[in-house]
């Protein structure tokens, strides 16, 4: 997709857009003919200015619809700023990889932030092409504007839009003041781009980082010990000169017990401080072991919460919980976990009976609830208001006890053991149509379309 293959006629005095060249387009799902012409591996085919970065690959990774999508946000990128995301001129004085290079990897400027470097004979060009004022155009640009034409734009096919249909509905959200669906990319999101791209240097720039922390560390372990022996040997050696001075004192009464007990006195000392390094020594491997074990149990704790084991956390947190004369050891992660653990975000109250079915509307705005007291309720997810409650008998045999919405979430199905299926306007309540079934009801769901 590129400007001289979209041609914009009328119809009825509308406008209407039309595709008129269809030289390498790919069929989806099916066979044209038996003479279809197959672009070969490592064939370059388009034009590179409006190429998607997987087109650009020249491997045998399937390229889809999504590369229409990454086309489109070009084409939207050249209608806002006048503009393509990468300079025409710089793509022709690269070399073939470079150029390929380029697609695949280089991350054009916001469509806002391209304005604002455009030359002013361009940007005035731009600003009367469009019948705007620079400055408001420029501000136009900013933020959501922004976001659309990045998402469009990722080199990670993933994160862009589903479908062309998809980047038509978030612009539509755009025109009428609604949030649209695209967001700017988070700063993990940026690191980890970060990271692969220059993997070797930041596991250089890692593990010079580890080395410089374990020797410090255990230079300050070495200089603690060092002046702990230093104290000590201070200390035994002003109890010596005491002694000594006792013992001189009395040398002339008992000379021959004085020499006894200056013996006696040395080897007890020996024997405390030996019995003190060997305490002291036992009580630094207890905390350093306490501390590893607490490490390995909020890193087991992280991975159960992963994996929706919430008992399983708790277990780990509660062991601990610090007893009388026992040390602290808790951080910020054991209460981020026992938090996660404890947290509830909204509460709906309002049937009489066991809820027996729950559904999200599409857009995750809605929350529909099935009771046996034979209503459907509709609420607002954010806020627990009820928006909608759906009228139905409480007997045994009309209680609903299953609900599903339609994919545009504009319809709600509900049914159960009466044997009939109902559909309802999830808007306004109204019943749209009762289907009677054979049997009991046990499951119901919408087709996509």
């Amino acid at each position: 997709l590129k400007p001289s293959n979209v041609m914009v006629t009328t119809s009825d005095g509308r406008p209407v857009v039309k595709v008129i060249d269809f030289g390498v387009a790919k069929a989806v799902g099916q066979q044209l003919t038996e003479r279809t012409v197959y672009t070969a591996l490592t064939q370059l085919v388009g034009t590179p200015l409006y190429m998607s970065p997987e087109q650009a690959e020249l491997t045998s990774h399937d390229v889809d619809t999504r590369s229409d999508v990454y086309s489109l946000g070009v084409l939207l990128y050249e209608l806002l700023t006048g503009q393509t995301p990468f300079d025409k001129e710089t793509l022709s004085k690269a070399g073939f990889d470079e150029m390929r290079r380029i697609i695949r990897e280089d991350e054009p400027l916001r469509p806002s932030r391209r304005f604002s470097t455009l030359g002013a004979a361009a940007i005035s060009t731009a600003s009367q092409q469009r019948g705007v004022d620079d400055r408001r155009l420029s501000k136009i640009l900013s933020g959501e504007l922004d976001w659309i034409v990045m998402k469009s734009l990722e080199k990670d096919r993933s994160r862009r839009y589903e479908s062309a249909s998809a980047l038509a509905t978030d612009i539509q959200r755009y025109l009428s003041d609604e949030p649209v669906l695209a967001c700017p990319p988070t700063t993990m999101y940026r690191f980890q781009k970060f990271a692969r791209k220059h993997k070797p240097a930041l596991a250089t720039a890692v593990a010079i980082a580890t080395c410089l922390i374990l020797g410090t560390t255990v230079s300050a372990w070495q200089a603690a010990r060092a002046t702990t022996a230093e104290a000590q040997a201070n200390a035994n050696e002003q109890k010596a000169f005491a002694n000594e001075q006792k013992a001189v004192a009395n040398e002339q009464k008992a000379a021959a017990n004085a020499a006894a007990a200056q013996e006696k006195t040395q080897e007890a000392n020996s024997q405390r401080d030996e019995a003190q390094r060997q305490r002291d020594e036992v009580k630094t491997l207890a905390e350093r072991l306490q501390r590893t074990l607490y490490a390995a149990h909020m890193n087991l704790a992280q991975h159960a919460w992963d994996a929706g084991a919430a008992g399983r956390v708790t277990d780990l947190l509660n062991q601990h919980r610090p007893k009388p004369d026992e040390p602290d050891l808790r951080g910020f992660e054991w209460r981020y976990l026992e938090r996660l653990c404890h947290s509830e975000l909204l509460t709906f109250k309002g049937h009489n009976k066991v809820i027996w079915s729950a559904a999200f509307s599409p857009d995750g705005k809605r929350v529909a609830s099935a009771s046996y007291d034979g209503t459907v309720k509709v609420w607002d997810a954010q806020t627990g208001h009820e928006y909608l409650s759906l009228p139905g008998r409480a007997d045994l045999w009309y209680r609903i006890a299953r609900i599903a919405f339609t994919s545009d979430g504009r319809r709600l199905a509900s049914a159960g053991p009466e044997q009939t299926v109902k559909i309802w306007d999830s808007e306004t309540g109204a019943e749209l149509l009762s289907v009677k079934s054979a049997g009991e009801v046990t499951g119901i769901s919408f087709s996509p379309d």
